[in-house]
């Protein structure tokens, strides 16, 4: 429909804005970095977005937003669904056999994109999850006090830098909703932060992402994108990547 008119008022505007699964670390057997590791691998994130979200969305290979405040990232998770069996059986749960039955919470995540999920779980390792909606207030509350198993998550950047999204992660911090611990990760996202030099910056910040998507506290999805209609008449109507809109030099024909 929109997409086909010409000239078409749809406009697709990629975001740093990253949507991922957090893992209750705390919460066996969601404590060991295998099981975690394995629930990543096993995932088909391109199916999830040019099959279920239709709407631009990129594969989130990542933690970090490529591109965000300049950072590019080299880091790359790699999906495989034979590896995933694997590191499953080697933690006790051959074809998922004996696995316990995890819930899957959200606020406002399609239906659609949870299901994918809970479906490629059960084909590829033999896991069972339920999906759950709570109520915004009450999510964030559960995510906070660590009253979860999985949880659908957005990580949106209060400016444009890397380190507000990799601080979110350090032990203690209330947006840390995984609860995990690592002294190794809170010590290189710290140099990241007392670097002067961009390279020595640069460096922190990826030994950080790559500990990170190692250890899978979370499991990164897709980076988020937002559709919105402009009719033609509209000139210079403006937004950036952090959901910021610029009205000061919009006309109407």
């Amino acid at each position: 429909g929109y997409r086909s008119a010409q000239p078409s008022p749809l406009h697709t505007a990629p975001l740093r804005e990253t949507r991922y699964l957090a893992l209750n670390t705390r919460l066996p057997p969601l404590d060991r970095p295998a099981v975690r590791r394995a629930l990543s691998l096993a995932l088909n994130r391109a199916a999830l977005v040019e099959k279920v979200l239709q709407g631009g969305q990129r594969p989130a290979y990542s933690y970090l937003p490529p591109g965000l405040g300049g950072y590019q990232g080299t880091n790359h998770l790699t999906e495989n669904a034979d590896e995933a069996r694997r590191l499953l059986a080697e933690a006790g749960f051959p074809g998922g056999a004996g696995f316990p039955p995890l819930e899957v919470t959200t606020w406002w995540a399609s239906p659609a994109t949870l299901e994918a999920i809970q479906q490629m779980w059960r084909r590829e390792l033999g896991i069972e999850v339920t999906l759950a909606q709570r109520e915004a207030r009450a999510h964030l509350a559960a995510m906070v006090a660590g009253d979860y198993a999985i949880a659908f998550v957005t990580a949106i950047p209060d400016c444009d830098s890397v380190s507000d999204l990799l601080t979110d992660l350090t032990t203690g911090n209330p947006g840390n909703y995984p609860h995990w611990r690592s002294a190794a990760f809170d010590r290189l996202v710290g140099e990241g932060a007392r670097q002067n030099s961009a390279a020595s910056r640069l460096a922190a910040h990826q030994a950080a992402e790559r500990l990170l998507l190692e250890e899978a506290p979370v499991i990164p999805l897709y980076f988020n994108t937002q559709n919105f209609l402009v009719q033609p008449r509209v000139r210079l109507w403006q937004t950036d990547r952090l959901w910021t809109r610029f009205y000061k030099d919009v006309t109407v024909e």
